[in-house]
């Protein structure tokens, strides 16, 4: 992994109201979205990094897994705090992260296929984490940063099944899910530019194809507990730590002792105070 200069930290922060109503919400529904949007140069910077990262194929879907490693503004978009609030909130302060994915879908017809777009599904490992009676406890807490506006119904929206993370899981997959039985509860991201949804990894959920003449981008990062393996392999080393901040290398831990993973020292879960409630 390369070298990423250290970014600039986002001065928005929820309140403890905020927090207190997001987790409720977050319980319930299986899904929020952020009272705070991303900053205008945050959001900016993070769309014209997925303009390069498309450039020579302006027509084809991208996906670029790993994307912290690849540019500033998404090692940037990791340490978004409200993000982390929430995550605190929800997981604990020893957590890391778990994936990221920057994404490029332009108009596109073709059946959707998971890099054009999405069918209903549930992420996984599938068919199911350890579960309790089918229910999957929340093991990652995934982010949808929204970079370009969806308000016109075209763009390919996030869609979701309110509360079905509470619900034995179904996989679209094999032909066994039928959104027509959930319409009352379905619902569809059709938010403005900038905008943040969290969601629970066993919340059943969808993205069709972009219909509209206007590229889709969003980036899609997940943060997990810090004894899972994460989906990217990450692995610096402590050299390398050393040059990122103390919030970027814990999120990022993978030059810790195995047993930091499960009981971290001080000077490293002391990091993750700050995004703890005052």
């Amino acid at each position: 992994m390369k070298t990423l200069e250290t970014p600039q930290r986002s001065p928005s922060t929820l309140s403890n109201e905020q927090r207190e109503q997001l987790v409720s919400d977050f319980n319930r529904d299986g899904f929020v979205v952020l009272p705070i949007p991303l900053d205008e140069n945050l959001r900016a910077d993070c769309e014209q990094a997925i303009d390069r990262m498309a450039e020579g194929s302006p027509d084809e879907a991208v996906v670029q897994h790993h994307c912290v490693s690849t540019d500033p503004a998404f090692l940037r978009l990791m340490c978004w705090r409200p993000a982390l609030e929430l995550c605190v909130d929800l997981l604990g302060p020893n957590v890391q992260l778990n994936q990221s994915n920057a994404m490029y879908r332009p108009k596109d017809d073709a059946p959707a296929n998971f890099k054009n777009g999405a069918v209903w599904h549930a992420d996984g490992p599938r068919p199911q984490f350890p579960s309790r009676d089918g229910v999957m406890d929340l093991h990652y807490l995934k982010f949808g940063y929204f970079l370009t506006d969806l308000q016109s119904g075209e763009e390919g929206s996030l869609q979701a099944v309110r509360g079905s993370h509470r619900r034995v899981e179904l996989d679209g997959l094999g032909g066994d899910f039928d959104i027509d039985s959930h319409r009352d509860r379905l619902v569809s991201f059709d938010v403005p530019a900038g905008s943040v949804v969290a969601f629970h990894q066993a919340l059943w959920h969808a993205a069709p194809n972009n219909r509209s003449e206007r590229p889709r981008k969003n980036c899609y990062y997940s943060y997990s507990y810090a004894w899972m393996r994460p989906f990217d392999h990450v692995a610096i080393s402590e050299e390398e730590a050393i040059q990122l901040d103390p919030t970027e290398a814990f999120l990022l831990g993978g030059w810790r002792s195995p047993q930091e993973y499960w009981c971290p020292k001080a000077p490293l879960i002391n990091t993750m105070d700050p995004y703890a409630r005052t």
